[in-house]
């Protein structure tokens, strides 16, 4: 990370631009991204483990993030995920952060379950 960086990595905003690749999208909609931006392109990300991303961004890490004034996510298509209107900005970043601490504790456990019981976890 270089200085000077614009941290935070947790966001929702209203689309103010749209690249000329993005066809899912309009302006004014109100929307989040994942903790890792990926490619959309790679096998990864098409398999759903942009996590794994070669050319992977984070915002608030390797680009500008959340306290910035404006965020610029590449492959919007792939990355951006509609907020429903009845949901607030800080009801959905508290609904990301407990969603992906669940994720990441079911698939430690999983694992965990895998080695104590091989045979009976798939």
């Amino acid at each position: 990370m270089s200085l000077p960086h614009v941290p935070g990595h947790e966001f929702a905003g209203e689309i103010a631009e749209i690249g000329s690749q993005v066809s899912r999208f309009a302006l004014g909609e109100r929307v989040t991204v994942p903790f890792v931006v990926g490619c959309g392109r790679c096998e990864w990300c098409r398999s759903g483990q942009a996590q794994v991303c070669p050319d992977q961004t984070q915002p608030g890490f390797t680009q500008a993030g959340s306290f910035a004034e404006q965020v610029a996510i590449g492959a919007a298509d792939f990355n951006l995920v509609r907020l429903p209107d009845e949901l607030d900005y800080v009801t959905q970043d508290m609904v990301i952060a407990i969603q992906r601490d669940e994720q990441k504790h079911r698939r430690l456990f999983e694992g965990f379950l895998r080695e104590l019981c091989p045979d009976e976890v798939r």
